[in-house]
Order: structure tokens, then C-alpha cells, then sequence
């Protein structure tokens, strides 16, 4: 995986590093075959199912997600995610971080 790949791209590289078909990751992560696809190819982010993708592979979280390793940091970063963008889920971390040092 290149830094600057797309999460798509990256999905995809996870997926066919461990020899899976769409329909195999589908069924691990709870999730239509159709949703993998859309991921892989950038048509959809996986918002609500980040989580789950970052357990079954777990370097997802450490390129284009940057996945806080704290866990009430995390649980923070996976409630805002299913809300805006990445970029700004982990805004609101980084204000948590701000905070939590100030508090």
C-alpha cells in the first residue's frame, strides 16, 4: 500500500492479501457484497461499518484513518466518523485531546 492510496484502494489490497473474494469480506463485516464494491471503487466511505473493517484489518486504521490507539479516543473517533468525514472525525479527537490536557 502507497500512503496515498484511497481507502478503497486499500480495502481492496487487505481484501486480496488474505486470498477473499467481495462476498467473503461482505459476509465477515455484515454487509452486502454490492457495499464492498462501492468501498473498494470510492463510490461510498464505510462509515458505519469502520469498526469492524479495522478489527478484521486492523492496518486499515493505521493508514488513510489514522484510528486513535486510546481506546475512549476510538470510541469517540467511530461515533463521529458515522456523522462527516474522516478529516473531521478526527478534528473532533484532536479537540478531545486539547481538552482532556487543558482539563
Amino acid at each position: 500500500m502507497i500512503a496515498g492510496d484511497s481507502l478503497g484502494v486499500q480495502i481492496r489490497a487487505a481484501r486480496e492479501r488474505r486470498h477473499m473474494t467481495q462476498r467473503q469480506l461482505a459476509g465477515i463485516i455484515g454487509v452486502d457484497r454490492k457495499t464492498v464494491d462501492n468501498w473498494e471503487n470510492d463510490r461510498t466511505t464505510p462509515r458505519n461499518r469502520m469498526a469492524a473493517l479495522v478489527q478484521w484489518a486492523p492496518e486499515l486504521g493505521d493508514g488513510a484513518l489514522e484510528v486513535p490507539a486510546d481506546p475512549r479516543e476510538r470510541e469517540l473517533y467511530y461515533l463521529a466518523i458515522q456523522d462527516m468525514p474522516a478529516a473531521a472525525a478526527r478534528e473532533v479527537v484532536e479537540e478531545y485531546r486539547r481538552r482532556k490536557r487543558t482539563a
